[in-house]
């Protein structure tokens, strides 16, 4: 069985609650990445980066770790997760999945471009008209196509511990600075990310999923179990697909 390892992250003044695994794979390794000396979650190794402390707010921190995951183990295949989700099963099903592809992207349970996203984090997510303007700016430099080009999450992706999957994440990472502010970076990872794989890396081959199968997600700071249903008709790098939980 082909060794994994599970990121999720604990950083800020409010961090989620960190979820036990119910179930760990043998040829799994777990960790908590956090910014907090004193944290233990139980089911997890946690990994205090102090490194971490440069950053301002909790939302940069979790960018900083979710698109570096390489820093924190050697092992083949790497998942970063939201502490909003609960393993409850064996993963090794989807890990298997990665067989002949370079990155897993999970697609967004409602919309399908970066273009419909961004006026909703401006509304609703504090994102500001100056962050707003810089994506814009990116969007324009990389040339985005208009359209449903795909748009792709940043709570749960699957990478390979390789160097192709190391400069899409440092990519990532760069543009997600550039498109903050001189405060904090931006308030949506997965804006840049998307934007990001659908231009200068529209050519890898990607793992789409909807969901796992064996996880469950919880809506954030809370107990209660997200019941929204993740759309399957979806689109990756501009073309239509069959978006499976996996």
């Amino acid at each position: 069985m082909t060794p994994y390892t599970v990121i999720t992250f604990s950083t800020g003044n409010k961090p989620d609650k960190i979820r036990t695994p119910l179930v760990r794979d043998t040829n799994a390794t777990y960790l908590c990445v956090t910014d907090n000396p004193f944290l233990s979650a139980n089911g997890w190794k946690t990994i205090y980066d102090k490194n971490l402390l440069q950053l301002s707010n909790g939302r940069d921190r979790t960018a900083a770790v979710k698109f570096n995951p390489f820093a924190y183990t050697d092992d083949e295949i790497i998942i970063t997760m939201d502490a909003s989700f609960q393993i409850n099963k064996s993963l090794n099903s989807t890990i298997s999945h990665m067989q002949g592809h370079d990155i897993g992207l999970r697609t967004h349970p409602v919309r399908t471009n970066v273009y419909d996203e961004i006026p909703l984090w401006v509304a609703t997510r504090g994102m500001s008209e100056e962050s707003a303007n810089r994506i814009q700016a990116l969007i324009a430099s990389s040339k985005l196509p208009k359209g449903n080009t795909g748009l792709y999450e940043g709570s749960l992706i699957i990478w390979k511990n390789n160097s192709l999957c190391k400069t899409i994440a440092n990519c990532t990472l760069t543009a997600i600075k550039i498109c903050g502010n001189d405060y904090e970076w931006c308030k949506s990872n997965q804006i840049p990310f998307s934007i990001m794989m659908n231009t200068k890396f529209n050519w890898v081959s990607a793992l789409a999923f909807s969901n796992f199968k064996n996880v469950t997600r919880y809506i954030h700071h809370s107990d209660t179990i997200n019941r929204e249903i993740p759309r399957t008709n979806s689109f990756v790098f501009g073309k239509p697909i069959y978006s499976a939980a996996i």
